[in-house]
């Protein structure tokens, strides 16, 4: 039987994760507001699909390794470069000068790919299954109940994020907004970068 305190450790961190910039939320927020909430729906689905295995993938590797080694290290600078590069281009971004039709929709297969290169999420995943995971079992049972919850409240933030960017779509639009919005968004995500990668692996 999984103790409350484990469940309520897990929402903790994993809604830390949520409401941080990161890839997931800020592409979702922002092709959203270019292209619809509806035009997400594939993008979120590679989400989802990616996010399920990377965290087995994490899973597997916790029950079979003492530590994670080279590995955990190698990844996490991986993941702060891309974080990096891809504030760099948040924070370049123009929707306003741009033509709608010219920004190419995202969607499974970019889905797919940001998790495995996606430093944050790499990050939370191996800090999560490796404090909680014996807490909630260990083995195949631990890591199902650990996927099953986090997959489930991740999927229900990212719709989150999406209807909320279909609805700033006028704020990201605006000529007056749009070169303060997306400076702004891509500095909060180069912070976010600087942050993980200090902290070290």
């Amino acid at each position: 039987m999984v103790e409350l305190s484990s469940i309520i450790a897990l929402i903790g961190i994993v809604s830390i994760a949520l409401v941080t910039p990161g890839p997931n939320n800020l592409t979702a927020l922002i092709h959203s507001g270019l292209h619809g909430a509806r035009a997400n729906i594939p993008l979120i689905g590679g989400m989802a699909t990616g996010f399920i295995l990377l965290q087995t993938f994490v899973a597997i590797l916790v029950n079979n390794l003492n530590e994670l080694g080279n590995w955990a290290y190698i990844l996490h600078w991986i993941g702060v470069v891309f974080i990096i590069l891809l504030a760099i281009v948040i924070g370049r971004l123009r929707p306003d000068l741009t033509k709608q039709s010219d920004i190419p929709r995202l969607g499974f297969k970019t889905g797919f790919a940001m998790q495995w290169i996606n430093g944050k999420e790499w990050g939370f995943v191996i800090l999560y299954m490796t404090l909680l995971l014996d807490d909630f079992g260990g083995g195949v049972t631990g890591s199902l109940w650990i996927i099953s919850i986090v997959t489930t409240i991740c999927i229900l933030a990212i719709f989150a994020w999406s209807v909320f960017g279909m609805k700033l779509e006028r704020f990201m639009t605006n000529p007056k907004i749009a070169p303060r919005l997306f400076p702004l968004l891509g500095g909060c995500l180069g912070l976010l970068a600087i942050a993980i990668g200090l902290r070290g692996a």
